[in-house]
């Protein structure tokens, strides 16, 4: 980060988890074209969580909400734990959903988004922590 209201994307390391190919590709294309070049992918909160294990070496997380085994919500909670002040964004197509989140005190994207959506709820989840 750069300043206290301006973000570096560039060299911002992000973890994205969608267990939904195209959505997780679609999600990494649109950080690319936001300049950030440091992305790792993981298909599930299992894998995600293993990865954050190590060290902590993300500076956002931005993971879907509706995925099997380990749903995104439950996921936060453990990161929570794990790394407490890594900023993490919920991404949800169910408006239900997006209720729960919202309750939790996390940033929240409904999908479908456009790039300038993400951008916001990135800078404010970076600002925010």
């Amino acid at each position: 980060m750069l300043g206290k209201d301006t973000v570096d994307l560039q060299t911002l390391r992000v973890l994205v988890v969608d267990d939904d190919v195209p959505v997780r590709t679609a999600v990494v294309s649109m950080l690319r074209e936001l300049g950030v070049t440091t992305i790792t992918t993981a298909d599930n909160a299992h894998a995600a969580l293993e990865m954050v294990e190590r060290n902590c070496p993300f500076e956002l997380v931005i993971t879907d909400v509706v995925m099997p085994g380990v749903n995104g919500i439950a996921m936060t909670q453990l990161l929570q734990q794990i790394c407490p002040r890594l900023p993490i964004v919920l991404m949800t197509g169910y408006a239900e959903k997006l209720d729960e989140v919202i309750q939790g005190g996390i940033l929240a994207l409904m999908k479908p988004f456009t790039i300038d959506m993400l951008r916001r709820v990135i800078e404010d989840a970076l600002i925010i922590k």
